[in-house]
């Protein structure tokens, strides 16, 4: 096996494949944390009864102190929780704060020096607490891992709001022996199965070596959810690594998953000139990841500033090795000096991440719609991913930015801007690497991709862009395949040219209000090869209800981002005979209050993050609704729960993922209606159920809901190689010899879940402009929803 250890990336640049290391980083030690601030614990009785007792409340700064005091001192709170009490809104810090917990790690190789780790090791709980005037300025001795909490370790952080922090960390000389500070706000470095969930970054300044404003490393597993963060962060350092949430994360033996954050800040080198910076990666969600990175939004401040880093991604600066990157979206430009993607800056499978845990990366159904900008005439942008190195799956993105530029001797491309192929830092068990880029929609004018893009005749999802394609060892078989049945070689490459739209016209636009133009009357339709669609989605699902008959029910789901919250809608659905009507998060669309008119019973599904207060307090001003009930839980897969609770009675259930499952739902929910089941959410992994004696189907291959849960639950398993596979599967056998069948986009979804009641005799097929429709040959075939493309028979 090749390795380098001084090297945390390969950068391979297109233009005449030059190898540009990454090399090292590390800071000068000053001070020592036992010496930074005086003992303030005199009159604090936090923690005395430490042994006898599991529970700790902090109520003053005095109290915060001590704690800090006692974890550093090896008090790791293993099986306690500490919680600052509601009725203390706010904690306001006086002089400079040593963190609570301590390490040694090394950013590069995520290993720890556990002589010196002091980590925290239990419960805490913020309730929602405002910590002010955070001070963050020294580098300790025996620790480079800087927060309020410098180190955790399986625990658990969470529900804290930081006003005015000042975290300042000095360029620092590099030295071979030192380490590199890594800073998060919340947590220095978040070690084991860790969470930290439900903490905003209001106001501050933010100024770092390398790390992020809510957890500057993870390593290994955990989950890192719920987050946001309002302000800058920058470095003033070379070779810095930069997230809006998370600076690096670094896996050993399990998943690390960091999902629904939200970045409302620049996140760059702006601190540094690019003719002095040597490298720095920046994320407007993570900066290095091999993550399973998913749901995250990062959205633009009030003054967008443009950033030096050499590589840069709206959601991920690198994605390496491994992960999942899905359902994020990107609104905010995204600057740098060599690769910029408005998803990913640079996806690069080497031997940088661990051998234990390699797959393919897969990149799909995230959304761009912001400029990405190479400030180099020779830089590599993507509106997805700017560039892919040795092997990846880019499939059913959108990208919708006006402007993408690489510089007048660079790469651009409305998806991908370049691919490389080379095995000078592969693993020595990969016999072979495949890059897919296939299914995505990119409507960026043609004449707005600034460098080269029509050098060659390669087609991605109908863009007639440049790449540039390099084996460094031709006996590697490479697979690129952009239509779903391309498997060529690349000193052999042939591709498609049939599905080349420019994206000029007005009508090849997307907006995903605006599916398709045609009006149709509001009245019942006559099933024989018929189309049911509106002027947006919220206007098909009114269509939809129209042709379900009367009814005095209905359930309200939030399909405005994400349909999350609403895959478990379905059952209840088929239960009540109730339509599924779509809304906005903070509103209530006109088309959907006029089908509210003669309901009397309203279902909420989910949270306050998917439908709020507001829009409920516009159905309590809606005279004839008696009956308002909400059914939530913490997260998609707690909300799945709480549906079925509401069911009760059932003799069959479906078992999806949650998080990469959204199509298999989507192909059980008609089941769900007809057999008034519920569709129950998984994480994959695991799952709890309340009923053990039922017939239990699991929808998706293993690679989404591992085997030990089908053995757990005595489960019928239906999978296939991909959403469509799955979904003839899925009609085969519970629809098979039905003379009539109902077709929805395969990509939105949307339609396909709320006409789930509709569709409940006769089936589902979800269809693109690249699936085999021959299961539609001799059937009567109603269309719901809009279609941007033709279907093939």
């Amino acid at each position: 096996m090749r390795k380098n250890k001084n090297k945390l990336v390969a950068v391979i640049m297109a233009f005449g494949m030059t190898i540009v290391p990454i090399t090292q980083v590390n800071a000068m030690e000053i001070g020592n944390i036992d010496e930074i601030v005086e003992s303030k614990t005199d009159t604090s009785d936090f923690g005395d009864d430490y042994e006898e007792s599991s529970s700790f409340e902090i109520r003053s700064e005095l109290d915060l102190r001590k704690f800090a005091e006692m974890v550093n001192s090896g008090k790791d709170f293993v099986g306690k929780k500490v919680v600052i009490p509601k009725e203390i809104e706010k904690i306001e810090l006086s002089g400079e704060w040593t963190p609570i917990g301590k390490a040694r790690i090394d950013i590069h190789n995520g290993k720890n020096s556990s002589e010196s780790e002091r980590s925290f090791k239990g419960e805490f709980d913020g309730n929602g607490c405002e910590i002010s005037w955070l001070r963050l300025k020294n580098i300790y001795a025996n620790s480079n891992t800087l927060g309020l909490f410098g180190a955790i370790r399986n625990a658990k952080v969470g529900n804290l709001v930081f006003t005015d922090v000042n975290i300042d960390i000095k360029d620092l000389e590099q030295s071979s022996q030192k380490l590199q500070t890594i800073t998060g706000t919340a947590v220095g470095v978040s070690l084991g199965e860790s969470d930290v969930h439900d903490v905003t970054v209001k106001s501050g300044n933010i100024s770092i070596g390398s790390g992020a404003a809510i957890v500057g490393m993870a390593v290994n597993s955990g989950n890192i959810y719920n987050n946001k963060n309002e302000v800058d962060v920058n470095t003033n350092q070379n070779e810095a690594i930069l997230g809006g949430i998370v600076g690096k994360a670094y896996y050993i033996d399990s998943n690390i998953d960091i999902n629904n954050n939200i970045n409302n800040a620049n996140i760059g080198s702006y601190g540094i000139t690019k003719e002095n910076e040597k490298a720095s990666v920046t994320g407007g969600i993570v900066g290095f990841s091999s993550a399973n990175v998913f749901e995250n939004e990062n959205i633009p401040p009030e003054n967008v500033k443009e950033s030096n880093s050499v590589i840069s991604g709206g959601i991920v600066g690198i994605q390496t090795t491994y992960g999942d990157v899905f359902l994020n979206k990107n609104s905010t430009t995204v600057t740098a000096d060599r690769f910029a993607g408005g998803i990913i800056g640079l996806i690069s499978y080497n031997n940088h991440g661990d051998e234990r845990k390699i797959g393919k990366i897969s990149v799909k159904e995230n959304k761009n719609s912001a400029d990405v900008i190479s400030n180099h005439d020779r830089g590599v942008v993507g509106g997805i991913v700017g560039q892919i190195y040795n092997t990846a799956d880019v499939s059913i993105n959108t990208n919708t930015a006006s402007k993408i530029s690489g510089g007048v001797k660079g790469y651009s491309a409305g998806i991908v801007g370049n691919m490389i192929f080379g095995d000078n830092y592969l693993f020595s068990n990969d016999d072979e690497l495949n890059i897919y880029v296939h299914e995505n929609i990119s409507t960026t004018d043609i004449s707005n991709l600034i460098g080269n893009k029509n050098r060659i005749n390669l087609y991605a999802n109908g863009e007639n862009i440049e790449r540039h394609f390099i084996s460094e060892n031709n006996s590697n078989e490479i697979k690129l395949v952009q239509n779903e049945d391309q498997d060529k070689k690349s000193n052999d490459m042939e591709i498609d040219e049939d599905k080349f739209e420019e994206g000029t016209k007005e009508e090849n636009k997307i907006d995903k209000d605006k599916e398709i133009e045609k009006e149709v009357k509001d009245e019942k339709v006559n099933f024989e090869s018929q189309k049911i669609f509106g002027k947006d989605r919220y206007d098909t699902a009114a269509k939809v209800a129209t042709n379900l008959g009367k009814y005095n029910k209905a359930i309200l789901v939030n399909a405005e981002n994400s349909m999350s919250d609403g895959l478990s809608a379905a059952g209840l659905s088929g239960k009540e005979k109730a339509p599924i009507l779509l809304v906005k998060k903070d509103s209530i669309p006109q088309s959907t209050l006029e089908k509210l008119k003669n309901v009397d019973k309203v279902y909420i599904i989910g949270g306050n993050n998917a439908i709020s207060e507001n829009a409920e307090a516009e159905l309590k001003n809606i005279k004839n609704i008696k009956s308002i009930e909400r059914l939530a839980g913490k997260d998609r897969v707690e909300t799945s729960k709480a549906v079925a609770r509401e069911i009760k009675e059932y003799s069959k259930a479906f078992v999806v993922n949650g998080y990469k499952g959204e199509a298999d739902a989507m192909s059980a929910s008609p089941l769900a209606a007809k057999y008034k089941a519920p569709i129950i959410l998984t994480n994959g992994k695991n799952i709890e159920v309340d009923k053990k004696d039922v017939e239990y189907y699991v929808i998706g291959g293993e690679a989404v809901v591992d085997n030990s849960i089908v053995k757990e639950l005595s489960a019928t398993r239906i999978s296939g190689k991909d959403r469509y596979e799955t979904n003839r599967k899925v009609i085969a056998r519970f629809y098979k010899n039905k003379s009539k069948l109902y077709i929805a986009n395969g990509r939105t979804l949307v339609d396909a879940l709320t006409s789930s009641n509709l569709a409940k005799e006769d089936g589902i097929v979800l269809v693109s402009e690249n699936t085999d429709n021959s299961i539609l040959n001799g059937k009567n075939i109603i269309q719901i929803g809009g279609m941007n493309f033709k279907i093939k028979k």
